[in-house]
């Protein structure tokens, strides 16, 4: 995910007042009763970072099966949004919706992390080289560094609170 998806997700490139995704995903309901339509899906476990003694952090896996869903959840008429009736003047979208980032545990379907991306957060959705070594040798280091990390991280700018860790499944 880099700026020019968010950008586009969230300034207008769902076109329609129907928010309609060119075909990239249908309808579908959080638990806490917001609709939207489902951008993108796929298996991804979550990890969790830990602060260790020495400065450095320990990233272990969560052993919960998940995935990761990306919700365009649009701002219904007439309905109270804490987004839209915000007093402090939060950031709002020209098409009355948001970008949602869910990470939901397959087992009970119920999302554990939801995580609200707007364009002016500056998110970014990359690989993390994680150092190990790959499966079969030979190749140099770019290639072992594509076929094995199987690490990412969403960060909220450059904020090292707000980073988000996940593997591919």
């Amino acid at each position: 995910m880099n700026a020019d998806l968010l950008a586009m997700l969230s300034g207008g490139g769902l076109g329609g007042a129907a928010g309609g995704g060119g075909g990239m995903g249908g309808d579908s309901s959080s638990p806490n009763g917001g609709s939207g339509i489902e951008l993108l899906k796929f298996k991804a476990g979550r990890m969790k970072a830990e602060l260790q003694q020495n400065g450095k952090f320990l990233i272990s896996p969560d052993p919960r099966r998940g995935e990761i869903r990306m919700l365009w959840k649009s701002n219904r008429p007439g309905a109270a949004s804490a987004l839209s009736s915000s007093s402090s003047g939060g950031p709002t979208n020209a098409n009355g919706g948001v970008l949602t980032f869910e990470w939901v545990d397959r087992r009970t379907t119920l999302p554990v992390t939801t995580l609200t991306i707007f364009p002016e957060d500056g998110c970014t959705f990359q690989r993390v080289y994680t150092g190990g070594a790959a499966a079969g040798g030979g190749g140099d280091d770019n290639d072992r560094r594509s076929s094995t990390d199987r690490v990412y991280v969403l960060q909220y700018g450059n904020s090292s609170e707000r980073r988000f860790f996940f593997w591919m499944q």
